[in-house]
């Protein structure tokens, strides 16, 4: 019998309530601007008040997302910490850029730079479980989470005992967000999040979050779901292409796209972007229900992390939120396709199976 990855465990901060574990989506906040904060808990459940004063705004969100997940999943120490983001701890990079002009290269002190670096969202975990075990930050932008997966995965397949955390991170930033506006990544105009899919115009809005899952070879009784693959496309030149690796990595896990119940969908809300993959969710898999996301969190790097809470949940709880839009409702969800695209270069899906 192949080895089968189980979902044990999720942990989501969001630009929504998702750290509450007893709502789904159920009353969605609502923007009406272009740049989604994250909703934040009482850091104080998750954290040590002493170490908390000491940590950036982007370092307590994952924090508090991954001791979420850890609860959720009954895990006290994990095997493997990975996570996955796009661009890091920005804030804490700008101050410490701005701080090294300010002074002349002077006199810097060290915390924006400790807080900065990509991978002080893992270490910081580790630092407060005390856990020496495997420790990985992937910084492939939209690929990042999906590689941190593939790691976790690699990791269980030679140890079917281990349990791995998993995570992908990014904060919003002003100064990205005005760089990055002026090469189509964001909107001119400013849209209401609801009004996202609708607006007929280039660029999305940005957003910010951090989501866990635990990821094991057993199948516990909290198991979400199995996880039964992950892949990513770059470069991918027209429909044709998308829809036949699409194809591709169902076959290789002897289903077919008939057997889809439900895409949860990263479009964006760009009408260029977003042109590809819409072609092909709606030739390839008419008869899905599409579900949608990236209004309530907004763009960004790691959002395949959100994507793969939300397929978990939508699993377990046999329901599309009405927040997410769906195009359906189906009578039993058994698989669902997380198809995802990040500026309109780089595509990537994860395949989700009820337990």
């Amino acid at each position: 019998m192949s080895l089968r990855y189980y979902i044990q465990g999720i942990g989501a901060v969001s630009p929504q309530a998702t750290w509450d574990s007893g709502v789904f989506l159920d009353e969605p906040l609502h923007y009406e601007e272009n740049i989604l904060k994250s909703v934040t808990p009482d850091f104080k459940q998750y954290i040590n008040p002493v170490a908390l004063r000491r940590m950036s705004r982007i370092i307590r969100i994952g924090m508090s997302a991954a001791r979420i997940c850890m609860t959720d999943a009954g895990l006290a120490m994990p095997d493997g910490i990975l996570t996955g983001t796009g661009y890091g701890c920005a804030d804490d990079t700008i101050k410490f850029l701005q701080e090294m002009l300010a002074n002349n290269e002077q006199h810097l002190t060290p915390t924006h730079f400790t807080q900065s670096t990509y991978n002080a969202l893992s270490g910081a975990i580790a630092l407060s479980l005390r856990c020496t075990n495997y420790n990985t930050t992937y910084v492939h932008r939209a690929f990042s989470f999906e590689s941190g997966v593939l790691d976790a995965m690699m990791q269980i397949a030679d140890a079917p005992q281990k349990r791995m955390l998993i995570g992908g991170f990014d904060e919003t930033d002003p100064h990205h967000y005005n760089i990055t506006r002026r090469v189509g990544y964001y909107k001119e105009e400013t849209v209401r999040n609801f009004d996202l899919y609708t607006s007929g115009t280039r660029g999305t809005i940005q957003g910010e979050g951090a989501s866990f899952i635990t990821l094991g070879a057993e199948p516990t009784s909290n198991a979400y779901a199995t996880l039964d693959g992950v892949q990513t496309l770059f470069g991918v030149r027209d429909a044709a292409q998308l829809r036949a690796a699409v194809e591709r990595f169902l076959a290789a896990r002897g289903i077919s796209a008939a057997e889809i119940d439900v895409v949860v969908s990263g479009r964006s809300g760009c009408v260029v972007n977003d042109k590809l993959l819409l072609e092909v969710q709606d030739d390839l898999l008419p008869h899905a229900t599409k579900a949608y996301y990236k209004h309530l969190t907004g763009e960004y790097s790691a959002s395949a992390a959100f994507g793969a809470w939300v397929a978990a949940r939508i699993l377990r709880e046999q329901r599309i939120p009405a927040a997410m839009l769906p195009t359906g409702a189906p009578a039993a969800i058994r698989r669902v396709l997380y198809l995802n695209q990040y500026m309109g270069g780089e595509y990537a899906m994860m395949l989700f199976t009820a337990v």
